[in-house]
């Protein structure tokens, strides 16, 4: 009997890690820009409620975002009337797919400050200025930024990067 039920699950998780519907798609980003363009007035909410990059205890999370979206838009009359005529099922659906879009965002932008790494340590190093034991203290600290931002969304799947990455101009208007 626990075979089967071991065996039953295992095939019901296939089946929903393979199911397209779990995959951000472009239609998903034009749909979450097309909402948040709908609720420009209250963006500046937005901004205020989602996890602060410098606060230790923010919460980058799937879960962590899409809770800040909910209580961004908590009192929000216009937001299940936007969120049904763009085609979502529920807010809660608009906000975990806004929040995977989101941390995607944030994966590439941190993506993008560790491909400059480079040339700033290049930079810090070279500068007349700054003594060697300072300038190696610099990147030291850069590299641990990196890699701690790295690993907040190292669990971001290359798939929803690959979805968002054309858009991040439009995102960031937004956002």
């Amino acid at each position: 009997m626990i075979k089967k039920i071991v065996s039953a699950s295992i095939f019901f998780l296939l089946i929903l890690i393979s199911n397209p519907a779990f995959c951000l798609s472009e239609h998903d980003v034009e749909r979450i820009l097309d909402s948040m363009r709908e609720l420009k007035t209250q963006i500046d909410e937005v901004e205020t409620k989602l996890p602060d990059l410098d606060r230790e205890d923010s919460d980058f999370s799937l879960v962590g975002i899409q809770k800040s979206l909910m209580e961004t838009f908590a009192e929000s009359h216009e937001l299940s009337t936007v969120v049904t005529h763009k085609g979502y099922s529920s807010v809660d659906q608009w906000a975990e797919e806004g929040a995977r879009i989101i941390r995607a965002m944030m994966a590439i932008t941190v993506d993008e400050a560790v491909a400059k790494t480079p040339d700033f340590k290049a930079k810090v190093r070279a500068d007349p200025n700054m003594t060697p034991e300072a300038a190696e203290t610099i990147v030291r600290s850069m590299k641990d930024f990196n890699q701690e931002f790295q690993a907040l969304f190292s669990d971001v799947p290359q798939a929803d990067i690959e979805v968002v990455r054309p858009f991040i101009s439009q995102l960031d208007e937004v956002f």
